[in-house]
């Protein structure tokens, strides 16, 4: 399901399974380019984030 996703929102409690749940095999997962913002906290590998940035598989979306 991943490889098709538009929009991936997280709206998951934060639990000792969720911590972490968005991580490199799941960010490697999504389309190319998709866009990423927010707020992540320790739902995300802040450094499997970071990597998909400065590899181009993810980029930035600021809002105006």
């Amino acid at each position: 399901m991943l490889p098709e996703v538009e929009i991936l929102l997280n709206v998951l409690p934060l639990t000792p399974e969720t911590k972490g749940i968005i991580n490199r095999e799941m960010l490697d997962s999504l389309p190319k380019t998709r866009c990423t913002r927010g707020e992540y906290g320790d739902h995300v590998h802040e450094s499997d984030l970071l990597n998909a940035l400065d590899c181009g598989q993810i980029k930035p979306c600021f809002r105006c």
